[in-house]
């Protein structure tokens, strides 16, 4: 493509990365999906989690299009929300203070202060208490819930021997989360109101830093069983500590909350690179 152009930021919510592209206007009229292939590449391109394009939205203040590292779009992405309030913010394109998201699992709003984005979650649906897989001859017994996307959550008594990269993906494409697949969450409990996470994401197809809506999902799997004693949850991932905070009973959940830094790491032009 001779005459591409196209002025992204660089950002990044936990370590989860992302491309955002600013096309309110429609200034951009290019094939995402095999743009967003393209450029997530490490090593090769510019290399991200994902690629976010915002746009003009009639229900919000921007629509949210979130397209995975392997051209996939996504209905939701905690993390690129948060990234995308704090960029509308820091260009000045949305006043401080509560910024609207419309995404394909619903409108999402968040609370801009300084480099601190906290998001209100779309409720959750579809919990299963217990789910039974068996790889390799094993049994994995977890849960799973979908916070905007679907997630499996694990424990275990130590993440940092899970061989996430061999077991992950074999759930993540077990027959019984078919056609879409699911999300993979190991979770280790540290006490009474914090975890240690590590995720695989389906999109991604690898490990991230970080997972905003898994995250999520492994607090509230871990809070409905009782496996926390708090509505306040601090989350340790591969990225650095998220905060989640339930407002409601397990029998009630009423609002959901994440919260963390996000970091805008550059802006740039790119010309050319191949569509």
């Amino acid at each position: 493509m001779n005459n591409f152009r196209l002025e992204f930021l660089k950002v990044s919510g936990t370590g989860n990365d992302f491309i955002i592209v600013i096309n309110l206007q429609d200034e951009y009229n290019y094939e995402w999906s095999n743009l967003a292939k393209n450029l997530c590449r490490r090593h090769l391109s510019i290399g991200a989690d994902g690629l976010v394009v915002l746009e003009n939205s009639l229900k919000a203040d921007a629509k949210m299009r979130i397209f995975n590292s392997d051209g996939s779009e996504a209905e939701m992405c905690g993390n690129a929300a948060r990234c995308s309030a704090r960029v509308l913010v820091h260009k000045k394109l949305i006043i401080p203070g509560e910024v609207s998201l419309e995404t394909l699992s619903g409108i999402i709003t968040a609370q801009v202060k300084e480099d601190t984005v906290k998001i209100k979650m779309t409720p959750p649906h579809s919990f299963k208490e217990e789910v039974h897989i068996k790889i390799d001859g094993t049994d994995y017994i977890g849960s799973f819930i979908n916070t905007g996307v679907p997630h499996a959550v694990f424990l275990t008594d130590d993440i940092n021997k899970i061989d996430l990269l061999e077991i992950a993906p074999k759930i993540r494409n077990n027959e019984q989360f078919q056609p879409e697949g699911t999300n993979v969450n190991f979770v280790q409990i540290l006490d009474n109101n914090s975890i240690s996470i590590r995720t695989y994401e389906r999109g991604v197809e690898d490990e991230t830093y970080a997972c905003g809506t898994g995250v999520v999902a492994s607090s509230i799997v871990n809070f409905l069983k009782g496996n926390l004693k708090t509505n306040k949850i601090k989350v340790l991932a591969k990225g650095g500590e998220l905060t989640v905070a339930i407002e409601g009973t397990p029998d009630k959940i009423e609002n959901i909350y994440l919260e963390s830094p996000v970091e805008i790491i550059y802006s740039a032009k790119i010309y050319p690179v191949r569509d």
